[in-house]
Order: C-alpha cells, then structure tokens, then sequence
C-alpha cells in the first residue's frame, strides 16, 4: 500500500489500487469469486474489485456496475498532478471502462454522471439507467422533542447551520469555508461542522460561534439534524450525488447549497436555495431571518425525499428494473418498448390494447405502469404481445413513464397515453426514421375530433410540428432517454410540460424528425 501510494499528495489510495493489491487477501478474493459464481445477478459497487472476480462469472448472468461516481473523471480531478497520481488516476479510467463495457447495465445516480459515462467513455447509453442515491424516510421529529434535544446540546435561540461530512477534499473545502467566510459573516447564528471533516479545522481558530464536533454516532447525527434550523452544502467540486442532502431532506431542513452540492437532485428545487460562494452567507442570513419560509422548504424538502429519494421507494423499484433484465437476458430484445402510464382508465386501456394488438410491426413489447388505486383486470390476459404491467401507488405522469423506460429492453422508447388510439401502422410508420444514426428521436402526429370547439379540449399536434414534443405520440432512443435522464420531474407539480422540456433537450443531442405515418388519434374530452 505504502509503494502504490508513494508520491501521490492526495495521500490513501488503497481503493483504487486494490486490484493491484488482491493477492494480499486471498480469501477475501476466493470468497468473493465463490459468491459472484453462483449468482443469477452479480452486482459491483464500485470498479475495484472487477479484475479479481472477473474470472469467475458466466455469460448468463446479469452483470451490474451501480456507480457512485464517474470514478474515472472523479480520480483525475482529485489525482492529476502530472506524476504518480496521473497514472493512478489512468489506471481508474482503464478500469473504469473496462467494466462499463462488460456490464449489461450501468446504474448511475445522477443525470450528470449518466452523461459523464456516455462522453467519456462511449459506450452504449442504452445501458444506462438511473439509481438515485437516498436515505429512509422514517418520521419527522416533533417539536416538543426539537426542543429536548437542543436544551441537552446547550444551544440557545440562535438559529443553527448544520453541515456534516466525512474527512474528503471537496468535504475540507466547504468546512474550510463555514470556517472562515460564513460563521464571522453571521456571528447571530450558531454553525455546526461534524463527522470526520471536522480534522481538516484542527489546529485553526475557531470563530466563536463555530462548534465541530468531530466523528459522531448515528444517534448524535439524528439529533444535530433534530436541532438544526439550516442544513448547509457549500460544495466546490466532487462528484455525483451528495447523501448529507438526503440526510438534510429526511429531516425536514431547508437547505442552502452551491449548485455542485445540489448536483444529481431532481424534483428538489422548492427544498433549497443554490447560492455560490459570494452569496451564500446572504441566501443564509434571508433563511435565518424568516422562519414560515424555513417551514415551507423544510416540508418540500420532506416531501422530495418521500417521492423521489426514499430508499423505500428507490430499493423496490431498482429490484425490479434488475429481475426483469436478469430474467430476460437471453430473450432477443424488442425494436420498439411502448411505454403507457395509466390512473383510473382501465376501460380505455383495453381499448388502446386492442389497438396495439392490431399493429402491423409486431417486434415491440408494451410496459405499463399503473397508478389506479387497483390493478387492471387486464393485466393477466394474454393481448398478443409481451406486457410487463407495474401497479405502483406513485402518482404523477413523469415518473410513471420513466419507471416504464427503466424497465423497457427496447432499442427505442414509444410513448403514448391511455386514451390513445394508435393507428395499425404505427410503429411501422416510426421504424424508418431510425435508420438515420442521427435521429435521437421521432415527433409523431396526432390527430382529435372538436379541433376548435370551445366545449372541448382537444390534443392534436397538427401544425405544431417541433414544438410541443407530445407524450401522445413520442418515440425516443433509449440510450438518448437515458443518457438524459428521461423526464425531469421538476415539471410534476404542476404537472405541466415535461414532454416538451424532454424533446428539447433532445434536439441538442441529436435530429427530432417529424412523421404523419406514425399517427395516433387523441380522443376530446368535454371542458
């Protein structure tokens, strides 16, 4: 460990080095191979290991790489120093892609690190799925017991930041700067820097209203959190998701963070204020200084957690999206996945399977995720095509047509609603367009009866053509969905728009043609 490390400023690299160092724990190594081959899905957190247990696994099994970071751009940041940390950091980057290219899908826990995999590594963004980091949700502490606890932490009225970290370089960066710019900017406030981040302040001043509490249980961390009015994320560089910050949602705390500590979080605007280092103290001290608004985003911020964070939420759904791949591995994956979210609509959707029953192109699967208080009674039966059917109590369109796509096998993305009436050609229609590598996607036309009369709200895209990106009838390469993200769940509440956010982001990446082929019909609905 001393030679791998040797001249290397950053100091441990025992991690990243470990596949070099594996023969030290041959049991270890020996464990690991036995466990990785008798799996039917073998899983690596982490690209360390991939060379020692690569010799052991079969080409039937579902290989995973669940990706806390893009390792490759992380080690470079952190190790490039024109010496022995940049060929550590080369040798992650080798590392690193070889296991990208072996695996059968990448999980990665943040837009952002979905499109550092796709650029820096090339590889089939198809393989991408999202696997947003969390924390459980468990319950919100009552004040009566907020109260408790500060009078046992000896805090007075003061309005507390809390901030918590482990001892990392981007973690000694932002205690540094609680340290030295944000507590004698607010001296009427009482900051909180703990966990093991707290030795990059030692043997500095501390300013008078600065505690640091050094390494704490899980039990004092809960109560800090209890305690705290203002969760801070002052970030200046690393990469992927911050967990302090689902920590800090969990909690019910407002959150002042740099857009690099909020990186990776979608669906999370109302819960926090992005400030960079010149107006941090100033987004702090508005906080402060008005209590509802703390209350307000400290219940978004409980409520981001709850839709989109929850391990509850996130385990189950991921679970699924890796039993269906595994299970189906050796199936020839369909052209199309139709993708349909539904709520309350269960005559309608037997009436768009009878549609999609009908279809002339008949490589396509169908994923439907269905958000009614019960199941469809249709799910069962057998509609001459391959359905994957989800029941899932999370509301909202954006999220069920992404749950659809993590799980779709498909090479492109067809999306439609439930009440749609896709003509027999289709997706026929659509298959051509896909020949052009350009094309990242295909705008469908859609077309509705009472076009103009006010009694009725009609959905057609006729003459619209590149504007609005309809979900009614949108057809999307899979690795471009993914490589995005899929629809940003930013635009849920309120539901507005997220198709059209979707495709144009799309047309940044790639050609969004339009087709009249490929048509659906939009039935009216009274005003």
């Amino acid at each position: 460990v001393d030679r791998e490390s040797q001249g290397v400023a950053s100091g441990t690299v025992i991690d990243i080095t470990f596949h070099r160092l594996g023969a030290l724990s041959p049991d270890y190594v020996a464990a690991a191979r036995r466990a990785a081959a008798g799996a039917d899905v073998v899983v690596f957190s982490h690209p360390w290991c991939w060379p020692l247990v690569a010799p052991a696994l079969r080409p039937d099994q579902l290989l995973v790489y669940d990706a806390h970071n893009v390792e490759g751009l992380l080690r470079l940041d952190l190790l490039d120093d024109g010496g022995r940390g940049t060929e550590l950091a080369r040798d992650v980057v080798r590392l690193e892609l070889a296991l990208c290219q072996a695996a059968d899908l990448i999980l990665a826990c943040s837009v952002e690190d979905a499109e550092g995999f796709a650029r820096l590594y090339g590889i089939d963004a198809g393989k991408l799925r999202l696997a947003p980091n969390g924390a459980f949700a468990g319950g919100v502490t009552l004040e009566a017991e907020r109260a408790a606890i500060r009078t046992r932490l000896e805090l007075d009225a003061a309005p507390v930041g809390f901030f918590i970290g482990s001892d990392y370089g981007p973690n000694a960066d932002a205690a540094r700067f609680i340290a030295d710019r944000l507590a004698p900017a607010l001296p009427e406030m009482r900051f909180v820097v703990a966990g093991g981040v707290g030795t990059s302040l030692s043997g500095a001043t501390a300013p008078p209203n600065l505690t640091v509490t050094g390494m704490i249980e899980e039990e004092a961390k809960r109560d800090w959190l209890c305690a705290a009015d203002i969760a801070l994320n002052p970030m200046f560089g690393g990469s992927g998701t911050n967990v302090k910050m689902l920590d800090y949602f969990a909690a019910g705390l407002p959150v002042v963070t740099t857009a690099t500590g909020a990186r990776g979080l979608r669906g999370a605007a109302a819960g926090m204020r992005v400030a960079e280092a010149l107006t941090f103290p100033g987004a702090v001290r508005a906080l402060a200084d008005d209590a509802v608004l703390r209350a307000e985003m400290g219940a978004a911020a409980r409520r981001t957690l709850e839709r989109h964070y929850a391990w509850e939420r996130i385990s189950p759904a991921t679970s699924r999206v890796l039993a269906r791949h595994a299970r189906e591995k050796a199936e020839a994956a369909p052209f199309f996945t139709v993708v349909v979210p539904t709520y309350r609509r269960h005559d309608r959707l037997d009436r768009l399977a009878e549609r999609l029953t009908a279809q002339v192109f008949s490589d396509f699967e169908v994923v439907i995720v269905d958000q009614s208080p019960s199941p469809w009674p249709g799910a069962e039966a057998d509609h001459g095509f391959r359905l994957h059917y989800v029941h899932t109590d999370l509301r909202g369109a954006a999220a069920a047509r992404n749950t659809g796509a993590a799980l779709g096998r498909g090479a492109v993305i067809a999306f439609t609603d439930d009440d749609c009436e896709p003509h027999p050609g289709w997706l026929a229609g659509a298959r051509p367009a896909f020949e052009d590598p350009a094309v990242v996607a295909l705008e469908g036309l859609i077309l509705s009866d009472k076009v103009g009369d006010p009694e009725w709200r009609w959905v057609t895209n006729d003459g619209f053509e590149g504007i609005g990106f309809m979900t009614a009838n949108l057809f999307v390469r899979a690795g471009a969905f993914h490589r995005l993200g899929g629809f940003d769940p930013d635009f849920e509440e309120p539901h507005f728009r997220e198709d059209t956010d979707l495709g144009w982001r799309l047309q940044e990446i790639g050609k969004v043609p339009f087709s009249r082929e490929a048509w659906v019909f939009h039935p009216p609905h009274r005003r």
